[in-house]
Order: C-alpha cells, then sequence, then structure tokens
C-alpha cells in the first residue's frame, strides 16, 4: 500500500512539472509574439516619420524649399549672421511638432 501512495505521488509531481513547463512555454511564446507585434508596428511609424520628415518645408527660403535636415536648415537659412532670439525661437517653433512625434516613438 505504501508503494502505491508514493506511486501516485511520483505522478502527481512528474504532472505539475510538465504543467509548469507547458506554462513557461506558452508565457514566452506570448512574450515573443508581443515583441514581433511592437516592433513590427514601431517600424511602421518609423517609415511613416520618416516620409513625414523628408518633406518638411525648409525654414530658409533659399534652399530650394525642401529640409535637407535640421542641421542643414539651420547652417543654410542663419550663414555668417548672429541669430537673435526671436529667430531661435521661430526656427525651434518650425521644426517642433515634428520633433515632439518622434520623441513619442
Amino acid at each position: 500500500m505504501k508503494n502505491t501512495i508514493f506511486l501516485y505521488s511520483d505522478i502527481i509531481e512528474a504532472i505539475n512539472m510538465q504543467s509548469i513547463l507547458i506554462i513557461i512555454i506558452c508565457v514566452m511564446a506570448i512574450l515573443a509574439v508581443g515583441i514581433v507585434v511592437m516592433r513590427t508596428s514601431l517600424k511602421a511609424k518609423v517609415k511613416d516619420l520618416s516620409e513625414t520628415l523628408s518633406s518638411i518645408p525648409s525654414y530658409s527660403k533659399c534652399y530650394g524649399g525642401i529640409s535637407a535636415g535640421i542641421p542643414a536648415d539651420l547652417e543654410n537659412s542663419f550663414k555668417e549672421e548672429i541669430i537673435s532670439a526671436t529667430q531661435e525661437e521661430t526656427f525651434i517653433d518650425h521644426y517642433a511638432p515634428h520633433i515632439q512625434e518622434a520623441q513619442l516613438l
């Protein structure tokens, strides 16, 4: 009779260990799928933002109309000039919505 009790408890332990292993594998699979979905979503958002940024009009009117990037636009807009606080604020405000959108990613 004692051997039978130990045998049943061993079987129950083995089933419990299998259940725990299956649960761990399922949780890991769900996490992996979640990570893949998040990465895919972020890649799509980055692509949209890149397209938006590439079509931003340039701050400087004389540089061809399309921005070549913030540093290039800054350099070309204020070549050999001293930048006033108002000009600085206007320049920053020109790009602020796009920078905020990028920071939200």
